[in-house]
């Protein structure tokens, strides 16, 4: 059962963590303060990544920046990416705009813009 217990991510992280370039996920969590106002709090996670570019299916209709894909190695992240969260990669920071997870639960596939 350890590969269900996330052993499957571990296995895949060491195995394909020499492929995927090193990249930061950049976990934003939204703090109230006093007042009621906002402050952003971020905390930087390094990671393992892959960049490719978006096909049409995955751009919006009308939508003129193109949306990329980011692969994203789960082993090492602990909690869930999130659309909230943005991520660098080769001197690049990108918004997140959706979140997927393959079945094994190895690899986190993003959309994401240029921030």
């Amino acid at each position: 059962m350890a590969l269900l217990d996330g052993g499957l991510a571990r296995l895949f992280g060491a195995a394909l963590g020499g492929i995927y370039r090193p990249a930061t996920l950049y976990r934003v969590t939204q703090l109230r303060t006093r007042g009621g106002s906002t402050a952003e709090s971020v905390a930087e996670r390094p990671c393992r990544a892959q960049l490719e570019a978006a096909s049409e299916a995955m751009r919006p209709a009308g939508v003129a920046a193109p949306e990329l894909r980011i692969l994203v190695l789960a082993a090492g992240l602990g909690d869930p990416i999130t659309t909230d969260d943005r991520i660098g990669l080769d001197g690049e920071i990108y918004a997140i705009t959706a979140v997927g997870r393959d079945p094994a639960g190895a690899l986190f596939d993003l959309r994401a813009r240029r921030a």
